[in-house]
């Protein structure tokens, strides 16, 4: 991903912030689905997906049907542990109400695909009904990165740790 498009996310997400209003009560830690628990040994153990664009390639799929792609997903359970559902908005066109979706299509554990660098995300990731974070090492360091973890964990998340952005995808397949 460019210098300049992770840029503009950052100060998209930092900007975003303040518009993240959440109450206490919203916040209860309720029950989750657990990726680490749905990852078996002797298999093999996917994490699907759902994208709708990307910097680099663009519209992907802009009127993806979030609900029907883990619908299509959930048929091959079997290897897929669980769905990444990516929710940044400028770049890759995600939202939210698409991890909502998502859970109306598929019993897989979710996991929200953002840029996540401050607690606030995290409780909204609890709210919106993610079971698991990623969290991106390169951009928190490590302070920061235990205590976003300590605070997911406290959360009843799971909590996907990657050392960099730049992790280059094998392939995509579209479940369409």
């Amino acid at each position: 991903m460019g210098h300049k498009f992770l840029k503009e996310i950052l100060l998209g997400k930092k900007n975003s912030l303040s518009k993240i209003e959440i109450s206490n009560e919203a916040v209860e830690v309720h029950p989750r689905k657990s990726f680490l628990d749905n990852i078996s040994e002797g298999r093999v153990n996917i994490i699907a997906e759902i994208k709708k664009a990307s910097p680099s390639r663009g519209i992907i799929s802009g009127d993806l049907d979030v609900t029907y792609a883990a619908e299509i997903y959930d048929k091959f359970g079997d290897f897929i542990s669980g769905l990444s559902v990516l929710t940044e908005e400028l770049y890759f066109k995600g939202n939210g109400k698409d991890i909502e979706k998502a859970k109306k299509g598929t019993g897989l554990p979710i996991m929200r695909k953002d840029f996540i660098f401050n607690e606030k995300q995290i409780y909204e990731s609890t709210v919106l009904g993610a079971d698991c974070i990623l969290l991106i090492k390169s951009l928190l360091g490590y302070r920061k990165l235990k205590k976003l973890y300590k605070c997911a964990r406290e959360m009843g998340l799971d909590v996907l740790v990657i050392p960099h952005i730049f992790i280059q995808t094998i392939s995509y397949i579209s479940p369409l």
